[in-house]
């Protein structure tokens, strides 16, 4: 539903156009599409300040113990809890454009700007998620080029762990989150080789959103990203892959303020504040937070990064 302001201004002015609104979630969703998605979400209702909490259960323990006697009750089980608890963090952005632009751009340019706002906001919560992720206390293969060894170093790490699959990625897997090097020197290893260690088609996924996921290497679902950090404070400065399991992390819902657009779009004659309304804007604002959970639920596989 198009969502209209009020006012005597040229009519259609002030509306907030699906296409808008459309065009900027598409592009957001695009961009938080291999990490967002891995996240335990956190619902935050309206009118309920800013705090957002996660919770999840710790895996229950074997019962050792038989009942006492027959017709008696089993022993109480009582199981564990951990919580984690964030404030929302607002991000955004503001791109001004001139009249001149409006009046005489290609069909589709204001469209086209507000894509490019949807990016920046998708790529955003990419980059403050994978930079709170890598904040993991676990990690292996420092000072080493990316390997399938690594791969299956990190993913017996998560075993003995206990940890357990995400939901969003098909087929049970892990999950693993690298960058463009790190994959590639995988791909192209000496023995035992990439090949040697992957499923059938792997390497068309990768690139792919969750679940769209065909192979794995030892039970983890490549995927890349060009927000993985690097740790450029030292040498070697080994990019920070991540391997992740089912709830590592909490992220807050991107729909937080769904009854607000996310995105507006002022025309140059609703540009009061601009003498000679010879400008307008388009903005965008969300509001997100992102937190670890549990530390053991990661891996950072580091590599070596020798390359761009």
């Amino acid at each position: 539903m198009a969502r209209q302001g009020t006012g005597t201004v040229a009519y259609g002015a002030q509306v907030l156009q699906d296409i808008y609104l459309d065009t900027f979630t598409d592009a957001l969703v695009d961009k938080t599409g291999v990490i967002h998605p891995l996240g335990r979400r956190g619902n935050l209702p309206e009118k309920h300040g800013r705090n957002v909490r996660f919770q999840f259960y710790s895996t229950p323990a074997a019962i050792t113990t038989t009942v006492a006697a027959e017709g008696d009750d089993p022993g109480d089980v009582n199981f564990t809890t951990t919580t984690a608890e964030a404030n929302l963090e607002e991000f955004g952005g503001v791109t001004p454009y001139s009249r001149l632009l409006a009046r005489t751009g290609m069909n589709g340019t204001i469209e086209e700007i507000v894509k490019l706002l949807g990016y920046q906001a998708g790529i955003s919560v990419e980059v403050r998620t994978i930079s709170v992720v890598d904040g993991t206390t676990v990690s292996v293969n420092a000072g080493g080029a990316m390997t399938a060894d690594a791969m299956k170093e990190g993913m017996r790490t998560l075993d003995n762990a206990g940890a357990v699959a995400p939901p969003a990625v098909p087929n049970g897997m892990m999950c693993f989150i690298g960058s463009a090097e790190a994959i590639y020197d995988m791909f192209g290893e000496g023995q035992p080789t990439y090949m040697q260690a992957r499923s059938r088609d792997v390497e068309g996924t990768y690139r792919t959103p969750l679940n769209n996921t065909v192979g794995d290497v030892y039970g983890a679902a490549i995927k890349m990203s060009q927000s993985i950090q690097r740790d450029t404070g030292q040498a070697p400065d080994d990019d920070m892959n991540l391997l992740i399991a089912a709830d590592a992390f909490g992220v807050s819902d991107l729909d937080f303020d769904a009854s607000q657009p996310r995105v507006t779009v002022t025309a140059p004659e609703n540009s009061p504040h601009v003498p000679a309304r010879n400008r307008g804007s388009a903005a965008w604002l969300l509001y997100y937070i992102s937190i670890i959970i549990d530390n053991n639920r990661v891996v950072k596989i580091l590599s070596d990064a020798t390359g761009t």
